[in-house]
């Protein structure tokens, strides 16, 4: 489970999409999950719940930054 999550929409078109990962303090170690739905998120985008169900029922991609 995190301590704090963001759920961000990304745009885009075919293969090529964007988003903008939120900043960060200075020296934080942080670790992003880059995931995709074809499911519409917005209804538990704020929700702490999301974190274990997307990592239960998602192939995603970690990058841990510090």
């Amino acid at each position: 489970m995190f301590v704090s999550s963001h759920m961000i929409a990304a745009s885009g078109s075919g293969q090529n999409y964007a988003a903008t990962i939120p900043p960060q303090q200075v020296g934080t170690g942080v670790q992003y999950c880059a995931v995709i739905s074809t499911v519409d998120l917005t209804p538990v985008a704020a929700s702490g719940a999301i974190d274990s169900l997307t990592l239960a029922t998602s192939s995603v991609s970690h990058f841990v930054v510090q």
